[in-house]
């Protein structure tokens, strides 16, 4: 390579790692407004891990190229920060300017064009890689294209949850899966999916951890055909896995006419006032043969320290800043009372399901490992829907 031919390398991959430079700050401050303004906890969690994911997968590389003698270290930095490049992108993208506290019953706006931004980072990350790939030759390339990965199937996830939303809720067949549930439980929920589960979710999906929502919409939508659940009026962004409705006034009426409607309906323990209403109105209608109580799934933790101490670290700090701790089962067992039911004495553990025997909460199956686990147990113990 001539050196005026370096010399423009060079300069190209420090422009390009410039506005790099504080991608990873960006990063951060996009997670905290995802966490404390708009409720996004989940998403700053995985926001989070995929800033230190990729901050570690850009300072390996530049570490081993300082180590190479006659490069100089300017062009190994930049080159660093040029594998950060598809997350300023992501953070822009994250950094949603909508309003603080959304309250109404329209389905949710695409803010930016999230499938577009997806193929504009992956073209950017071929261009940083062809850089690298000139100034440093292949070997040191291919590490600085792979953080690319982690933006591009977040926005991709960004699309299939604007997707997954209803506007008439008379458009979704009968005999559908309901998920009821407490609006925090994706900042105390984060499973990593078993190779069954991720195939089942697919690459887009599947990424670090996932909700027990995420984990049981697949099997249910194969099923049964569909899996819905209400949003929540602070959604900027759909979690994702249920099908969402959002409602703004009579939302008790619309939960009650799709309960009816419900093949089964399927709660995670929680504690608020909306669940003792929804566990009153299982009572209510009837339903307590279609009830069935879930907890996730059992999961063999060897192989997964490491990435559970990690987890449970950044769902601490997000749970710190929010103001939220997960229920624990007394709290839920005491919604349940309420309610007349007769819930179990002891936290039943993971990988659980139960169902109602007369007004009595009976344990079906424990220490389940799989979505498909799951749902095989609620449905092999529901009635028939006709």
């Amino acid at each position: 390579m001539s050196p005026v031919t370096s010399a423009v390398v060079n300069a190209a991959i420090v422009v390009a790692a410039l506005p790099v430079a504080l991608a990873a700050g960006i990063f951060v401050v996009a997670a905290y407004r995802l966490a404390t303004v708009k409720g996004h906890s989940a998403t700053a969690v995985q926001a989070v891990l995929g800033a230190v994911t990729f901050l570690a997968l850009g300072c390996v590389p530049v570490a081993l190229v300082v180590l190479v003698p006659g490069l100089a270290a300017t062009v190994a930095a930049a080159a660093g920060f040029a594998a950060l490049l598809p997350l300023a992108v992501l953070a822009w993208a994250a950094a949603d300017r909508g309003p603080e506290v959304v309250r109404h019953g329209d389905p949710r706006r695409r803010r930016h064009p999230y499938r577009r931004l997806a193929v504009l980072v992956g073209l950017a990350a071929v261009v940083v890689c062809g850089l690298v790939w000139t100034a440093l030759g292949p070997w040191w390339a291919l590490p600085f294209l792979a953080p690319a990965v982690y933006p591009i199937r977040t926005l991709l996830a960004y699309e299939r949850r604007f997707r997954a939303q209803a506007t008439d809720p008379a458009a979704i067949p009968d005999g559908f899966a309901l998920y009821l549930r407490w609006f925090g439980v994706d900042q105390h929920t984060a499973i990593p999916p078993t190779a069954a589960d991720a195939a089942r979710l697919g690459w887009v999906d599947s990424s670090g951890w996932v909700s027990l929502e995420r984990l049981l919409s697949v099997e249910f939508v194969r099923r049964l055909g569909g899996f819905v659940a209400l949003g929540s009026p602070r959604d900027v962004l759909p979690p994702g896995g249920a099908t969402r409705l959002y409602f703004d006034r009579g939302w008790r009426e619309q939960v009650t006419a799709l309960a009816r409607r419900a093949a089964v309906v399927v709660m995670e323990p929680g504690d608020t006032r909306w669940l003792a209403w929804e566990l009153g109105m299982i009572r209510e209608l009837g339903l307590e043969d279609r009830f069935f109580i879930v907890t996730a799934p059992r999961r063999d933790l060897r192989w997964y320290h490491l990435h559970r101490w990690t987890g449970h670290a950044v769902v601490s700090v997000v749970a710190r800043l929010t103001h939220s701790t997960p229920p624990a089962w007394r709290a839920f067992g005491a919604r349940l009372r309420s309610a007349g039911f007769e819930p179990l004495p002891d936290d039943p553990g993971p990988g659980c399901v139960l169902a109602v025997d007369g007004s009595r909460i009976v344990l079906l199956s424990a220490g389940l490992t799989s979505s498909a686990e799951l749902v095989g147990t609620i449905l092999d113990h529901a009635p028939a829907w006709s």
